[in-house]
């Protein structure tokens, strides 16, 4: 039987619309990470029990990319079905 890794992982993301400029995006990103990355936010996701990991626009695109492809294949092989 195949099975598919566990995913003990929250995932929080931050989306723009599909017209907002890449520059803007890469800002936002970058923002977001410095704030995510601070000591204060460090330590209280450490305090919570948990941890970051921070990414670019373009290392996300290919985080979903690859999340689709994976549970695509745990669909087909669980041979679920839409009403």
């Amino acid at each position: 039987m195949e099975t598919i890794p566990r995913r003990p992982k929250i995932s929080a993301r931050f989306p723009a619309l599909r017209s907002t400029s890449e520059p803007l995006v890469e800002k936002l990103a970058l923002d977001m990470i410095a704030a995510m990355l601070s000591p204060d936010v460090k330590q209280k996701m450490a305090d919570l029990g948990s941890s970051m990991v921070t990414s670019r626009p373009e290392e996300f695109r290919a985080f979903v990319a690859q999340e689709i492809d994976q549970w695509a294949e745990a669909v087909r092989i669980s041979g679920a079905q839409v009403d």
